[in-house]
């Protein structure tokens, strides 16, 4: 069951603004065979992800749909997807660090599902006990901090 704008501290327009977001952002696909980022399950992991960071994502939120305001006059939600895919390209995308809260979250949400991690080749499972198998790496890398020495108290 999808959970509402009552499990967080979201209002419904905020949620409706979120979804809409995840789901321009990432879209579904029947190429690869996964969900978009507006999908019940993700969408609900987002929203109980969102809980920890709601002052900061309502204010991006706020923010984003300012910028449709002002660019196009309208709510973002009312645009064009044509439209709402540019806005999210110059205020999540380009690094902007206010509104950057909305690209993480549905970007961490989304990478944790198992129908995604499928898609990647990624077993869907816990790091431990088994482990991950890791490529070897060039150990020489970390001589920069063997050489500063033990800094712990």
């Amino acid at each position: 069951m999808l959970s509402t704008a009552a499990n967080t501290q979201l209002d419904d327009t905020q949620v409706s603004l979120l979804r809409t977001v995840a789901g321009d952002m990432i879209p579904c696909s029947e190429q690869f065979q996964v969900p978009g980022a507006d999908d019940d399950m993700i969408f609900n992991e987002i929203l109980v992800v969102a809980q920890r960071e709601c002052e900061r994502l309502i204010e991006a939120l706020r923010l984003l749909e300012l910028s449709a305001q002002k660019k196009y006059s309208e709510s973002f939600i009312s645009l064009k997807k044509n439209r709402r895919i540019e806005i999210i390209e110059t205020e999540l995308l380009d690094s902007n660090a206010e509104c950057g809260v909305i690209r993480e979250l549905i970007l961490q949400c989304y990478y944790r599902d198992d129908r995604v991690l499928r898609s990647l080749g990624v077993e869907p499972r816990a790091p431990f006990p088994d482990g991950y198998d890791v490529e070897e790496s060039d150990w020489s890398l970390l001589e920069p901090v063997l050489r500063r020495g033990k800094i712990y108290r």
